[in-house]
């Protein structure tokens, strides 16, 4: 669950030269059940993609996951506290089985919430968007300065 937990984020470091805040309290129990669901996920081939949230929060694993499946997403919420937040415990999956994981996460006391649709080519959250094809030369670019 996103509490917007932004202190020590990447966000706060990288864009606005802040090094302040906790760190998001670590819950083994939360995250153990959580990999636990999304392991029972994979294994009942119920998902297309998965990736866990960590640096940069919901929008950079999109990112990341838009870069390696080739698809991208239309994102529902876009307050920035909420895309960018580094809360523990927290999965993005791609599924054409949305209401058959929103029983099971039911049945099985895991909060779930969908976050937007995927969609080829683009990231959009609400009137902004952005080219996948720009966002990568613009990744690309920062790697060959920063590590070449």
């Amino acid at each position: 669950q996103t509490h917007n937990h932004l202190g020590r984020s990447l966000l706060l470091r990288e864009i606005f030269n802040k090094e302040e805040g906790e760190a998001p309290a670590v819950d083994y129990a939360l995250e153990k059940k959580n990999a636990q669901f999304v392991t029972q996920l994979i294994n009942s081939k119920l998902i297309k993609s998965c990736n866990d949230v960590s640096d940069g929060g919901i929008l950079m694993t999109i990112s990341k996951m838009s870069f390696e499946h080739k698809i991208s997403a239309a994102l529902d919420k876009k307050q920035l506290e909420y895309l960018f937040a580094e809360d523990q415990a927290r999965y993005i999956i791609t599924t054409t089985n949305t209401d058959e994981i929103i029983k099971l996460a039911g049945k099985n006391d895991i909060f779930i919430e969908k976050i937007g649709e995927t969609q080829a080519g683009k990231i959009s959250v609400a009137e902004m968007e952005i080219e996948l094809s720009k966002l990568q030369q613009d990744f690309d670019k920062i790697i060959a300065v920063n590590f070449s």
